[in-house]
């Protein structure tokens, strides 16, 4: 059982709401539920060329946003690659961590360094050396 309501949007577009009931029995009176609601809508096709194509502008500009995001991504280095970098055992990675000199991510039990902290460490690494 279902009944069929169109309504009229705007010149270029119509809606048809169907609405779907189911009968059921209750306290012996018999009544109906809603189970079920689907919207149709039709519109022009040069409404909708327009909308897909001010959609594409759109997304146009959010790629051309996030360009130099996606350009600064950073690399991320496991442990091994690290210590190779720095010169040191992964027990002196560990030593950096625990003091919080060497920020780190750790995932399903692996760690992990973004590029750009190892770089930043080193720099601090050099200028407390020249400092002494």
């Amino acid at each position: 059982m279902f009944s069929v309501f169109n309504i009229n949007i705007c010149n270029c577009a119509t809606k048809v709401v169907i609405y779907i009931f189911a009968p059921v029995k209750k306290n012996g009176v018999l009544t109906r539920i809603n189970i079920s609601v689907m919207e149709i809508v039709t519109i022009e096709k040069k409404t909708f060329e327009l909308w897909k194509q001010r959609f594409e502008n759109f997304v146009g500009r959010v790629d051309a946003l996030c360009v130099p995001l996606r350009r600064k991504r950073d690399k991320w280095l496991d442990n091994c690659e690290t210590c190779r970098l720095l010169n040191v055992s992964a027990r002196t990675t560990q030593t950096y961590r625990d003091m919080g000199k060497l920020p780190y991510s750790q995932i399903n039990g692996k760690i992990y360094y973004k590029a750009s902290d190892v770089e930043a460490f080193l720099l601090d690494q050099v200028r407390d050396n020249s400092k002494k």
